[in-house]
């Protein structure tokens, strides 16, 4: 397993910027680095017919009086691709960044990319975080954000028969454990889009300790994130936490999973496509041994990242495109 070139420049090109590392910043600061870095090698934001923000509004508080909502709802962004035919397929999206960075900002221009790309809306959440809302808020967020999508899909012009949920690293967590949460609903998931997905903070793995440091993703990193997001009274063996960890993997809609070479979590993610697989479950695995976790965010910059991101595109494509 060699590193990629792209992957090596980019380590050179960190360590030349010798950024502070997260958990040497406060939480504060660690969002406004991430903000700010997180899109520098990203691809050119697509041209979408439109975007827009919006509120869902959380029980018990008030309705949101402009778009964007009061600071007690959850805010999202919905994307529509131009050319996108109705009913559309939706990609309901969580952005990475350990629970604890990240926003709808930060992965813009992935969810641009993904809607112009195979032609579906994009619904991205800007679900709480922690540690000003741990863990279990996001998850509470996101099956929020999926009933919300299920009870309005055909009055946006979205078709409820096409629904996906997917995710980045944290945000892949967010979305596999959410696969679980629906997958009993009226309307479930119809597909599952899993980028180097976080699936169990209770395990330890060799993939862990192999890239433990030097990787952009380092151990030092994930327990600061894991740390804030899940507190002092986090159970990390909960699956809500730890998707791997559920006992029934029956009826989980079909996916496709990310691993990446060079990713402390490459092997959870192994891990949960081996168990996907032999519940039954369709998974179309693309494994990357020369990346680095964190590639999806390269594709502007790096060929191998950006041929990632292609697979990811032609598998929500196939994956939702014949589903009515």
């Amino acid at each position: 397993m060699t590193l990629d070139p792209g992957m090596v420049w980019l380590l050179d090109l960190v360590e030349k910027a010798d950024l502070p590392s997260f958990e040497s910043l406060g939480v504060a600061a660690a969002r406004a680095q991430y903000l700010e870095t997180a899109n520098k090698l990203d691809r050119a934001p697509a041209q979408m017919e439109s975007t827009g923000d919006f509120a869902i509004e959380r029980p018990g508080t008030e309705p949101g009086e402009t778009p964007e909502g009061q600071a007690g709802d959850l805010r999202i962004r919905i994307y529509r691709p131009k050319g996108m035919a109705e009913p559309a397929p939706v990609l309901l999206w969580f952005h990475g960044g350990g629970w604890v960075v990240g926003s709808i900002e930060t992965t813009d221009a992935i969810c641009r990319g993904l809607a112009d790309g195979a032609k579906i809306a994009v619904i991205s959440v800007e679900y709480r975080m922690g540690p000003d809302d741990p863990y279990p808020a996001a998850i509470e967020d996101a099956e929020l954000a999926w009933d919300w999508l299920a009870s309005n899909a055909e009055p946006l012009g979205f078709d409820p028969a096409r629904l996906a949920v997917g995710g980045d690293s944290a945000g892949g967590n967010i979305a596999a454990v959410l696969a679980h949460l629906a997958k009993d609903k009226d309307v479930s998931p119809a597909f599952q889009f899993l980028i180097y997905p976080a699936t169990d903070m209770a395990g330890n793995y060799p993939s862990t300790s192999e890239n433990a440091q030097g990787y952009m993703l380092e151990k030092t990193t994930m327990d600061w994130f894991s740390g804030h997001y899940m507190g002092a009274a986090g159970d990390r063996s909960d699956p809500r936490a730890s998707p791997l960890l559920y006992e029934d993997f029956a009826g989980l809609a079909p996916a496709h999973l990310q691993t990446a070479g060079y990713d402390p979590l490459r092997d959870e993610g192994a891990a949960y496509v081996e168990k996907m697989t032999t519940a039954g479950i369709t998974v179309d695995h693309k494994h990357y041994p020369g990346l680095l976790h964190g590639y999806f965010n390269m594709s502007g910059a790096i060929e191998a990242a950006d041929v990632a991101f292609q697979d990811g595109v032609a598998a929500l494509r196939a994956g939702l495109s014949g589903m009515r």
